[in-house]
């Protein structure tokens, strides 16, 4: 199903323009196509959990957004959470029971990716999980670094050994 003005307006009776919407509850409505969230500029809350949407890419236009609950969707890349680093005021997030939940690092990755938040999954994320998930992507980052300068290493020694014979490595 596809999210319209109408089923916005109706939820929000009151309110003549979209810059009138603060708080949006479309829990359990099948939702798939919910493009038109863009549109709504000054959303604080938004409650659209029990649906069938796959991305979080339309809530990146959502600047004003506090309160994200989108649980028991169909998300399943948490890259998806890379359209909400931006948002600055964004506290809770509630994304549990969408098929990337099941990561085995989904909580370090989220809190390590969204530091504004402060809430994760009707939890409150505490100092010592925050400081976990950054120790965790900093030894992450330096094995990774680690590699590549191994990989750089055993590049040159290859090309040192073989470029005379061989001209076509570089």
């Amino acid at each position: 199903m596809v999210l319209t003005s109408k089923i916005i307006f109706n939820k929000n009776p009151n309110c003549k323009t979209f810059e009138e919407i603060f708080n949006l509850d479309l829990w359990g409505n099948d939702l798939e196509d919910i493009s038109i969230i863009k549109k709504l500029k000054n959303i604080k809350v938004l409650s659209l959990s029990v649906n069938k949407i796959t991305s979080l890419k339309d809530f990146q236009y959502c600047d004003k957004l506090e309160e994200l609950f989108i649980r028991k969707n169909l998300i399943k890349d948490l890259n998806e959470i890379k359209y909400l680093s931006k948002l600055e005021n964004l506290k809770i997030l509630w994304l549990s029971e969408n098929p990337c939940f099941f990561n085995e690092n989904y909580r370090k990755i989220i809190i390590y990716s969204l530091p504004q938040i402060t809430h994760l999954d009707d939890q409150k994320i505490s100092e010592e999980e925050r400081i976990e998930a950054f120790k965790y992507f900093s030894n992450q980052n330096q094995n990774q670094n680690q590699n590549l300068n191994q990989n750089s290493k055993s590049k040159s020694k290859f090309k040192s050994k073989y470029s005379s014979s061989n001209s076509f490595i570089n």
